[in-house]
């Protein structure tokens, strides 16, 4: 890609593109400048601000993740895919409630995702909502999602610890 944005640097998706190796063998920075320039060029790109908010995940900047998540699921609300990074970036950020919200609509789109339900769970036990978080991380293991079922052992005890 090198070659053609030297012959072409204009078009954005020669960026977009020379992100993913970067990014692939751990150049982070390197994708993150390449998935920028590419949203520079053309902010309309729905797949260089998802990929964005994928890269800043990755580092640990998650503010600036929920931004770029938002700018593509405002692009296209249709098609958005990224509910679950979407999600995770609100719940490490420290947005619970959000989270919550963002969950609520990925479980909308698949109600077979054990995974959203998993997470929404792990929310709703750091609100103190333990029966809500019970149901979640039932549904969860029951989709065969595993890691509910240590989750649900904890959250077990927690609760006859309450009778």
């Amino acid at each position: 890609y090198d070659t053609l944005i030297a012959r072409q640097p204009k078009i954005n998706r020669y960026y977009l593109n020379r992100s993913f190796p970067k990014r692939k063998t751990g150049n982070l920075e390197g994708a993150l400048l390449d998935l920028e320039k590419a949203i520079d060029l053309y902010p309309y790109d729905y797949s260089a601000h998802y990929n964005r908010g994928e890269v800043l995940m990755e580092l640990g900047h998650y503010r600036p993740a929920i931004a770029a998540f938002e700018s593509a699921r405002r692009l296209h609300p249709k098609v958005f895919y990224g509910n679950m990074n979407l999600g995770r970036a609100y719940q490490v950020a420290g947005f619970s409630s959000r989270a919550i919200s963002i969950f609520n609509q990925a479980i909308r789109k698949n109600q077979n995702n054990g995974e959203a339900y998993y997470l929404r769970g792990s929310e709703r036990i750091k609100q103190q909502k333990l029966r809500l978080a019970y149901s979640d991380l039932r549904v969860a293991q029951m989709l065969g999602y595993s890691a509910a079922t240590e989750k649900l052992a904890e959250l077990q005890k927690q609760l006859a610890s309450l009778r």
